[in-house]
């Protein structure tokens, strides 16, 4: 009896840890469309005319003046090379600013060796919660 206990306690704590970190994972992920969301309005402000609402980023909003976003005009004169070219392009800048807020960017994981995709986590455990820091690729879990 004890012993289904104690394992059916360390299964709901394995999976209360895989549900921290798809929370973890599902906020960052909103917090970086809620940018997105805000460069977006501002833009279509700026375009209707009306006064664009400062944004919290660092990083300055392209507005353009011909009346068609520049990303948008530029795609369709693109060639399927250069798309594809631009795209990556975006896709780097992205995940190396992301990397940036990351403090385990340079540390690759131990099960599948990806780099930087280790984050921290807190699991309860009948000695009292432990620190962990847990793979979002693989989901290896190692003690810190």
């Amino acid at each position: 009896m004890l012993d289904q206990l104690t394992e059916a306690r360390d299964v709901a704590q394995d999976k209360l840890a895989q549900a921290e970190i798809a929370l973890l994972q599902a906020i960052a992920v909103a917090e970086v469309l809620r940018e997105d969301v805000r460069k977006l309005s501002a833009a279509v402000a700026a375009l209707k005319g009306e006064a664009v609402q400062p944004t919290d980023s660092a990083e300055p909003l392209e507005v353009a003046t011909s009346g068609e976003p520049p990303a948008q005009k530029n795609i369709h004169e693109m060639s399927p090379e250069e798309f594809d070219k631009e795209r990556l392009r975006k896709q780097r800048a992205k995940e190396k600013e992301q990397m940036a807020d990351n403090p385990y960017a340079n540390v690759s994981c131990g099960g599948c060796g990806a780099l930087g995709s280790l984050f921290d986590t807190m699991h309860n455990t009948a000695g009292g919660p432990i620190r962990m820091t847990v793979c979002g690729k693989c989901n290896n879990q190692m003690m810190r």
